[in-house]
């Protein structure tokens, strides 16, 4: 049954979404989104399986939300800068 579950779940579900979000955004903030993983199965732990945290565990959750914020951001601002230029 485990085993069931992380095939279907865990690798099906899993590359359908990957691929509709390719699909539907650039490739470039899809791959960002990959580095929720880790911080997510971490956070899933915490909530169903009562599995304790460290500070060190929050710290580096919390870097790599930033770390893909900061991805998202940057990639946003030089179309902003082309966009302004190509406008009469």
């Amino acid at each position: 049954l485990g085993l069931a579950w992380l095939g279907l779940i865990g690798a099906g579900l899993t590359y359908f979404l990957w691929f509709r979000g390719i699909s539907r955004l650039e490739p470039t903030v899809v791959s960002l989104l990959g580095f929720l993983s880790p911080g997510t199965a971490v956070l899933l732990g915490w909530l169903f399986l009562d599995q304790t945290l460290s500070a060190l565990q929050i710290i580096g959750v919390l870097l790599v939300i930033g770390s893909i914020w900061l991805g998202q951001r940057s990639n946003r601002t030089p179309r902003a800068r082309i966009a302004c230029r190509k406008s009469p």
